[in-house]
């Protein structure tokens, strides 16, 4: 979907530049910047990035092992940063302080894992992204670790189906099957996940219309979102016609 919206701009933004517009007119037609309508015309575009999902090495990557060693060894922190800095790290004394104190983190998770034969670390950033994705796009992960970690953590597989469940009735529009599922929720006994649940309850008819209409106050939230982030950027310096100007100009430049 998002491929398909970035192709949809590359389209409009072709056509212009195909009807003799040059890259400042798109620009103000678009509300795309130079350097975007340039990539956009450029015929090696591509709209996936070719390192997406992908983690990229740090500074310390390439000093890991070394780092591990001096400090097990009782080396300073700045002892530390001194030596690879000698080296080719450019990176600050308080990176190697982060990853120290991560590390430390797994080591301990490894320490405390009680089945027999595995030492497998997966980081909990993970595991989360599998509440708002579907396993198929959290590349970091594969099918038999995600079912290991069920196993290990059963509450987070009834996390995982609850949150899946409620994305299944919002989009099915049940609403009949909205009051079940606040009922199964409950069970967990969850105080985070209660205090949501009472938000539910609180503004129940508004949420079952959410299951009945389309309508979304996004558009509004979204212009409140805008307004406010002109607002600070000029610090407060400015008078309330400025903003209002501000606003109006770039309004009209995105979509006049």
């Amino acid at each position: 979907e998002v491929i398909e919206k970035t192709m949809a701009k590359v389209e409009k933004v072709r056509a212009l530049h195909d009807k003799g517009y040059s890259v400042r007119q798109i620009t103000d037609k678009t509300g795309h910047t130079k350097q975007t309508i340039k990539n956009y015309l450029s015929p090696n575009f591509n709209p996936i990035h070719g390192q997406y999902g992908e983690q990229r090495p740090g500074k310390l990557s390439p000093f890991r092992k070394e780092v591990i060693s001096m400090r097990s060894k009782g080396v300073l922190y700045k002892d530390i940063h001194k030596s690879i800095a000698k080296k080719g790290y450019t990176g600050s004394q308080a990176a190697i302080r982060q990853f120290i104190a991560k590390e430390k983190r797994l080591q301990k998770d490894v320490e405390n894992y009680d089945e027999a034969g595995s030492s497998e670390i997966i980081e909990r950033k993970w595991l989360l992204k599998l509440l708002y994705k579907p396993l198929e796009k959290v590349k970091q992960l594969t099918d038999e670790q995600v079912k290991n970690a069920f196993r290990k953590y059963p509450l987070f597989k009834k996390l995982y189906d609850l949150v899946w469940s409620f994305k299944s009735i919002l989009l099915s529009g049940q609403r009949e099957e909205l009051h079940t599922w606040i009922n199964k929720a409950q069970t967990l006994e969850l105080t985070k996940l209660n205090s949501f649940l009472n938000g539910l309850k609180r503004d129940i008819n508004a949420v079952e219309n959410a299951f009945l209409f389309s309508y979304s106050n996004g558009l509004a939230e979204g212009s409140v979102n805008k307004l406010k982030t002109i607002k600070r950027i000029m610090y407060g310096r400015c008078s309330f016609i400025l903003l209002r100007n501000k606003l109006l100009l770039f309004e009209s430049r995105k979509f006049n």
